[in-house]
């Protein structure tokens, strides 16, 4: 499932003397701060409710949208915040509870409000603040309604809106809560402050339109403090946009998204919907090299939106380790966090919507790891790895374990004939563990498409949990039988180009679509300040979006269609092999080869015909490169290489592939 980022950004330090300083510079810019009285209110306005400007990265995007905007005419107004939520999500980013002291909450205040209006007054933008749009009477009835929420908030309609369900997702992120409407405890207080978040967030924006003519809402993701504000426009008949940035390098603060659907989810399954569309458009050589840039970045190092520790290559050593048996047939399976799998479905429920199909092989994924073990068990020729999903202990970023660790602990904490199981703090990289497998077994996790791009056979247990497009990209299968029916059908596989192939253009539409380019002007992905503004080549299509309702998906389809031709299919295969052959060395070598190079695939030959060789020796692969050898067991490296060659062995020769 796709995480609600910005909470897993570090949070500053603000010494005592800083958070006074700018708490002065805040009142000096408040005096030159443009705000509702330069609004006009019988023109159209867009207003983008940000009052979580502590999210820096976050709160630039917002920024830098707003300004095009304005540069090309039209009204704009920040909705910002003076301290009017009990919690929110900058607090959450400085790892405050919800028993945070005086001092610590205004530490957190003082750093958004900060950079809230420092950043809009540089770029010229109105402002108006919660506390005119949220009066003392209206916060003391919002205090009184929370004080009416059954036990099980999921049942909390507001308005006729079931306001209840909007906060699951922030406990989830939080906490690491499973039964988030149900919670007790520090989590039923936090619920009910994130709950108390929504209201004000709903009044404010009911406050405005009364004010203001607004022709669209725009929000950053999609925390519950935000969505009290969608449902609030969403009631009004005013649409709402939900901006992002891709998941792309991590985040890539350049690639601004701006979808319609208020929900990550609905928008997923809206894109796997239109798959037909996408699937037969060949890819651009820099539209594959981007997609390789971001695998590489992510099994290379250990960036804020990855938990596995980074690719170590050490394979060899946890198979030694794990008593793995050289006649069986290696499975690797991977499970997902199930409190997130919880706040999705709650989030879909308050906004009227089901899309997890209930047609699944297994009821949940419990019951799916115990079929799994107990079938490899039983077999002749199997043995499995089972990883547990590294969120689901205390990690760096989060200090807790999840809920639901304790119950996986009790299901599978046993001693298993031909399978291991790999829990949370366990240091081995996921990325080694895909490596030795014969076929990679998923729930509904987004290593699932990395997987896919490195050409591991993907099995997945869950259709449309996270939509994937199946048989293209990954096999499902609809019953218990069928499913381990299609485990030995993927390990007779040669293999398959198509399938990588697949696999990125699914990634073109699953993570660069949505998106439209402000590389002009935000000036390297991981940007977190305000750029000098100047008007991007993008800004004609995010007025589009915004203004008139465009798709930014479509620009992007249309776009990618414009530019196929008759070589356009040859061109992506050339591009992928080179991709490939870049994901060889780096697999080999930990380094990231720039250059194209030779690699010859089967026994080698004369030395000055190749760069690297990969030979396979049983289990193993080879690598010859210069005055280097290495041999490694490796599934990836093998399929890698038999795909990624430009060269090939053939009665004691080299020659080049055609």
């Amino acid at each position: 499932m796709k995480r609600k980022i910005a909470a897993y950004l570090p949070a500053p330090v603000l010494s005592l003397a800083r958070t006074a300083r700018l708490a002065r510079d805040r009142r000096n810019r408040l005096r030159h701060a443009r705000g509702l009285s330069a609004i006009d209110p019988k023109r159209p306005v867009y207003v983008f409710f940000a009052p979580e400007s502590g999210l820096v990265p976050h709160f630039v995007a917002i920024c830098v949208i707003a300004r095009t905007l304005s540069e090309l005419g039209h009204q704009v107004l920040l909705v910002r915040c003076s301290g009017q939520y009990a919690h929110c999500v900058v607090m959450d980013m400085f790892g405050l509870s919800v028993d945070k002291t005086k001092a610590e909450r205004r530490q957190a205040c003082v750093h958004c409000q900060d950079h809230g209006l420092s950043m809009a007054t540089d770029y010229g933008l109105p402002m108006v603040d919660l506390s005119d749009l949220v009066d003392e009477k209206m916060l003391a009835d919002i205090k009184r309604t929370i004080a009416t929420v059954p036990a099980d908030a999921g049942e909390f309609e507001f308005d006729g809106i079931r306001i209840g369900a909007l906060c699951g997702s922030d406990l989830a992120l939080s906490l690491k809560t499973l039964d988030q409407l149900r919670a007790t405890g520090e989590a039923r207080r936090l619920l009910e402050a994130y709950l108390e978040g929504v209201l004000v967030s709903y009044r404010a924006v009911q406050s405005l339109t009364r004010r203001v003519n607004v022709a669209r809402l725009l929000h950053f993701n999609e925390y519950g403090m935000l969505a009290g504000a969608v449902m609030a426009a969403r009631r009004a008949g005013i649409p709402t946009m939900r901006m992002s940035q891709a998941v792309h390098r991590h985040i890539d603060r350049r690639k601004i998204v701006l979808l319609h659907e208020p929900l990550a989810i609905a928008t997923y399954h809206k894109a796997l919907d239109d798959w037909p569309r996408w699937r037969n458009l060949a890819l651009s050589p820099d539209i594959v090299a981007s997609c390789a840039d971001s695998s590489l970045v992510r099994i290379g190092g250990n960036g804020f939106t990855v938990y596995s520790p980074k690719h170590a290559g050490a394979t060899d050593r946890i198979y030694d380790q794990l008593r793995l048996d050289p006649k069986r047939r290696l499975l690797v399976a991977f499970t997902s966090s199930m409190d997130e799998y919880h706040s999705n479905v709650n989030l879909l429920k308050a906004f009227g919507l089901n899309l997890f199909p209930s047609d699944q092989p297994f009821r949940d994924q419990t019951e799916w790891l115990e079929a799994l073990i107990n079938h490899v068990e039983r077999s002749a020729h199997l043995q499995l790895i089972v990883r547990i999903h590294p969120r689901e202990g205390a990690n760096a970023r989060e200090k807790r374990d999840s809920e639901h660790l304790p119950l996986l602990r009790e299901r599978f904490c046993h001693s298993y004939r031909h399978v291991r199981v790999i829990w949370p703090q366990d240091p081995t990289s996921s990325y080694d563990l895909s490596e030795l497998a014969e076929v990679a077994l998923t729930s509904w996790s987004n290593i699932t498409l990395e997987l896919a791009r490195f050409g591991i056979p993907t099995l997945t247990a869950f259709k449309r949990y996270v939509p994937f497009p199946i048989d293209d990209v990954v096999r499902w299968a609809p019953t218990p039988s069928e499913y381990f029916h299609a485990i030995d059908e993927m390990l007779a596989l040669p293999p398959d180009l198509d399938a990588i192939r697949y696999a990125f253009r699914w990634t073109n539409v699953y993570s660069l679509s949505m998106s439209l380019d402000f590389d002009d002007v935000i000036p390297t992905h991981d940007c977190g300040t305000l750029p000098p503004f100047q008007l991007s080549h993008s800004a004609k299509e995010a007025e589009a979006a915004i203004v008139h309702g465009h798709s930014v998906v479509a620009f992007n389809r249309k776009s990618l269609a414009d530019q196929q031709s008759s070589t356009s299919l040859i061109r992506e295969s050339e591009a992928l092999r080179a991709q490939l052959r870049r994901f060889v060395w780096f697999l080999a070598f930990h380094q990231d080869r720039a250059e194209d190079f030779r690699l010859l695939f089967g026994a080698p030959g004369p030395a000055d015909r190749y760069d690297m060789a990969v030979t396979p020796e049983g289990d193993f692969v080879v690598i010859r490169a210069g005055d280097t050898t290495l041999r490694r067991r490796s599934q990836t490296l093998r399929r890698l290489a038999q795909l990624g060659a430009n060269a090939f062995a053939e009665a004691g020769t080299t020659a080049e592939i055609a």
